[in-house]
């Protein structure tokens, strides 16, 4: 499958790989130098063996230490006015805007 790139995605790289010709990158781990890896399982030990971490948002699912669980995702579209509030209010508490939209769900969908 092909995918092309929209001009966004052309920038995104063009300057990403300008950064890396630069020298400006952080190295993340060890080089492997001539070393490859083979399949997952080489990958999951080099992982584990360096500290690399894939990163990513954290599972609220109900065995989230273990990486395991379901968190579904919801995207809604918000009244500018309203938005702003909730960015007000999520500062002013030190809460993310997410913990409040959690919280507002919960408050307003407690069984009767």
């Amino acid at each position: 499958m092909t995918h092309t790139l929209t001009e966004e995605e052309e920038a995104r790289y063009s300057a990403l790989a300008d950064t890396a010709e630069r020298g400006e990158l952080k190295q993340l781990g060890p080089a492997l130098g001539s070393r490859t890896l083979a399949n997952a399982g080489d990958l999951a030990s080099f992982m584990v063996t360096h500290g690399v971490t894939t990163g990513g948002r954290p599972n609220l699912g109900r065995a989230r230490a273990t990486g395991h669980g379901r968190s579904p995702r919801r995207q809604v579209r918000l009244p500018e006015d309203l938005n702003n509030r909730l960015d007000a209010y999520a500062d002013a508490k030190d809460l993310t805007v997410s913990d409040v939209i959690r919280a507002a769900l919960e408050a307003y969908l407690q069984p009767a």
